[in-house]
């Protein structure tokens, strides 16, 4: 199953990094404030990181940085501590995951305590990334990738776009609902896309993009985004409906992944 998720972040996560089942209807009203975790594993040392923040207006997305947070993350016995890096922005530069590992994350904040888990799937290949055209527009061109997806278990997978260096806001998660076991092509189509400040593709252009295999929890969380939608155009907006694996009453997600990154020029 192919989604294309097109909408703002309800995380701040790009604007700190730059400057350093059912759907639960949560209702927020104006004045309600809410911390929000957005913490990720990876296969990657160093790529690792958790970001704390609480929203002080959910309606205008004006989010704090929470300092002072104890992060630390638990696989197989062994509790690693993320250190505060930048202002929210928690991390260890040492720390590397591994697929098959479940690794469990625990956030206090002023007395309070959230949890979360996820497991990190195997690693699946990204063979190739290449160009097509739409199919009615012929000048229009969509970054597209090509993988094999392992027969025999279920795969769950997120795509990120890159343009000349810059994270474009359009999301793309995909599952192997109908390709389990197959070569699979897809095209990361965001002619729908509501990033103006970023517009399509043209010659010259650095296009990066990274291959996340997610867990199934992860999976549902980016379904729900796309499913509840997102209040306003900025890229701290909130989806209305987020589903949640962060348990104590934060909003967000953790997700431990494995990542990669295929790049080309536009001729």
């Amino acid at each position: 199953m192919k989604q294309l998720i097109n909408y703002t972040y309800f995380l701040i996560a790009t604007a700190i990094l730059c400057s350093c089942e059912k759907v639960i209807d949560v209702n927020l009203s104006d004045s309600e404030s809410k911390y929000v975790i957005e913490g990720i594993v990876t296969n990657e040392a160093g790529s690792s990181r958790i970001l704390v923040t609480r929203s002080n207006n959910f309606a205008d997305g004006s989010y704090e940085n929470i300092r002072g947070a104890l992060v630390e993350v638990e696989s197989n016995g062994t509790v690693t501590t993320f250190t505060e890096a930048n202002p929210g922005v928690y991390r260890n530069t040492a720390f590397k995951g591994n697929s098959g590992n479940v690794y469990n994350l625990r956030v206090v904040i002023n007395g309070q305590t959230f949890t979360s888990k996820s497991t990190m799937p195997a690693r699946v290949t990204l063979d190739s990334l290449f160009l097509t055209v739409d199919n009615l527009d012929k000048t229009t061109r969509y970054a597209t990738v090509s993988y094999r997806d392992p027969r025999g278990r279920k795969n769950y997978y997120r795509f990120i776009q890159f343009k000349n260096g810059k994270k474009e806001k359009s999301i793309f998660t995909e599952s192997d609902e109908f390709s389990n076991g197959d070569q699979v092509e897809t095209q990361l189509d965001n002619s729908d896309r509501i990033d103006d400040s970023n517009p399509a593709l043209k010659k010259g252009d650095l296009l990066e993009v990274e291959m996340q295999c997610i867990d199934a929890a992860v999976y549902k969380y980016w379904f729900s985004v796309v499913d509840g939608g997102a209040n306003g155009n900025s890229e701290n907006a909130a989806p209305a409906n987020p589903v949640t694996n962060i348990i104590g009453g934060a909003l967000g997600y953790f997700s431990a992944h494995t990542m990669q990154k295929k790049s080309l020029i536009i001729p």
